[in-house]
């Protein structure tokens, strides 16, 4: 891995300069959107996995 060329006090400066973000956002509500998005992609997953196996399961039975 590469190091950076950056010293540490750099990077702080840099950040410092950055500008302020406010969020005002409850913290809940942001911990269920990013639950809620983790959950659709285990259903969409778990769908697919469902779907390869009875596809699976015909082309046996068939033959």
């Amino acid at each position: 891995m590469k190091k950076s060329g950056w010293s540490d006090h750099e990077l702080e400066a840099l950040l410092r300069r950055m500008p302020k973000i406010l969020d005002y956002r409850d913290p809940h509500d942001i911990y269920q959107n990013i639950y809620l998005r983790k959950r659709k992609t285990y259903v969409w997953a778990l769908s697919g996995i469902t779907a390869f196996a009875v596809v699976l399961f015909v082309i046996i039975k068939i033959f």
